[in-house]
C-alpha cells in the first residue's frame, strides 16, 4: 500500500475568492474611513492656522480687513465662505480696539463640519460639529 502525502497547500481556487468577497468590503469601508477622517484634522490644521495668523496681524495692531485677510489666507478657497471669525481686538465698528499693551488678544475662527466634510463621515462625528481653531497672543 503506497500512501501519497497530501498538500496541505492546496486549496480549491473558488476559497480565495470567497475569501476575497469577505474582507474587500471590510478594506475597503476601513481605507475610505481613514481617508476621510484625515480630512477632519487637515480642517482643524487650517482652522488652527489661520486663528494663528489673525492673531499674530491683530496683536500687531491690524484692522479688521487685514485680520480676516491673514486668516482667508491660511484657508482653502471653498472654506471662506462658511467661516466665522471673532476676536476681541475690533471694537463695533471693525476698527482696532483700544487695547493696552501686553492684554490678550484673542482669534477664533469656526466652520461647522457639515460644510467642509465629506457627508458619510458626518453620521459618525454628528452633524452639528463645529470646526475651531483659537489663539490667543499679547498685544504688542
Amino acid at each position: 500500500m503506497i500512501l501519497r502525502k497530501q498538500n496541505r497547500l492546496s486549496r480549491p481556487a473558488f476559497l480565495s475568492s470567497v475569501e476575497l468577497m469577505f474582507y474587500l468590503p471590510i478594506v475597503i469601508v476601513t481605507f475610505l474611513a481613514v481617508v476621510q477622517f484625515s480630512q477632519i484634522l487637515a480642517a482643524e490644521a487650517r482652522m488652527s492656522a489661520g486663528s494663528r495668523e489673525g492673531a499674530r496681524v491683530a496683536a500687531s495692531g491690524g484692522n479688521c480687513r487685514q485680520i480676516h485677510k491673514a486668516v482667508f489666507a491660511a484657508l482653502l478657497p471653498g472654506e471662506k465662505k462658511f467661516v466665522t471669525i471673532e476676536t476681541n481686538a475690533m471694537d463695533s465698528q471693525g476698527s482696532p480696539a483700544n487695547l493696552p499693551p501686553g492684554s490678550e488678544v484673542v482669534v477664533r475662527v469656526s466652520v461647522p463640519a457639515r460644510d467642509i466634510v465629506p457627508s458619510a463621515l458626518l453620521l459618525v462625528i454628528g452633524k452639528n460639529r463645529v470646526l475651531v481653531g483659537q489663539t490667543v497672543m499679547r498685544k504688542e
